[in-house]
């Protein structure tokens, strides 16, 4: 029985190939807090078919010191009934995301497109994030999905 002989060639290419499969690993070490194994951010991805909902995001933003900026909006690709965005402020506890506030609904009846922002103030030593509820309703067919901001941590 023969031993495996492997050139200087090949062994270079096993070690990029493990290399390789490692990279996503070596990666989740720099990860936010909440994120999945499946994504180093915190925004949800998903592949969605949509017949109403265009586009929809969130975002969240230190102004100064303890200050932030929240905001959301929701696109429908053609005027729809009701186009709405609702915001909630979410705070990592070390283990998951919890909801902090609810901060508040934006809603347009007969358009396509909807934006809200709200000015608040947080408390030092947690990670933040927004969460909204996005919204589209059309002769009484409605879509919904959610979204969620990068987080950003407050001294």
């Amino acid at each position: 029985m023969e031993g495996i002989v492997i050139s200087k060639k090949g062994l270079i290419v096993v070690l990029l190939l493990i290399g390789t499969l490692m990279l996503p690993y070596s990666a989740l070490a720099a990860r936010e807090p909440g994120s999945t194994l499946l994504s180093n951010t915190n925004v949800e991805r998903s592949i969605q078919s949509t017949l109403y909902l265009k586009v929809w995001s969130t975002s969240i933003t230190q102004l100064d010191g303890n200050f932030i900026q929240i905001t959301g909006d929701t696109e429908a690709y053609e005027d729809v009934d009701i186009v709405r965005v609702t915001l909630y402020l979410q705070y990592w506890n070390g283990v998951e995301w919890l909801d902090a506030a609810y901060i508040d609904t934006f809603t347009n009846n007969d358009s396509h497109y909807v934006y809200g922002a709200k000015n608040a103030t947080v408390e030092s030593g947690y990670h933040y994030r927004t969460k909204g509820v996005h919204y589209v309703n059309k002769s009484g067919s409605y879509e919904q999905v959610n979204s969620y901001s990068g987080s950003i941590y407050i001294e």
